[in-house]
């Protein structure tokens, strides 16, 4: 989305909400969404209690990564805990796409039952699905 002025045409960031714990994820996902040049703002959030104060800080995101595993808190067990009641709760407010990307399809599944409405296969890709909210013209 851009906006045409007197002095020219600005570029209007969107923010997605990225709630990921592990570091190798987030490597990848940051060097696939150069691709995305200027058109997006990650907020990163690597545990349960941070996505819910980065969502509270951050009410114009435009759409939500959860990662399946994640703590609750910082140290954690992403073992134990996952974002199932997070994307419920999320769910309830949030009217825009809240996205799937834990490792295995069967945690995918859940949470696509529990509020997700895109599924996204490969944490390298989600660069790909986040074109296609932002800017769905590029992305067709």
């Amino acid at each position: 989305m851009s906006i045409e002025t007197a002095v020219g045409v600005v570029v209007l960031k969107k923010k997605v909400l990225v709630v990921e714990d592990r570091k190798d994820a987030w490597d990848r996902i940051r060097e696939t969404f150069t691709r995305l040049g200027d058109l997006v703002i990650i907020v990163p959030a690597t545990t349960i209690r941070e996505a819910r104060e980065c969502l509270h800080a951050n009410p114009d995101v435009v759409a939500i990564a959860l990662d399946y595993g994640v703590p609750e808190d910082e140290g954690g067990d992403a073992d134990t805990s996952n974002t199932l009641a997070l994307a419920d709760e999320i769910r309830e407010t949030f009217k825009g796409r809240i996205i799937a990307m834990g490792s295995f399809p069967p945690d995918r599944e859940k949470q696509m039952r529990h509020g997700c409405s895109v599924s996204c296969t490969e944490k390298g890709l989600l660069w790909q699905e986040v074109e296609r909210i932002v800017n769905p013209q590029r992305a067709a």
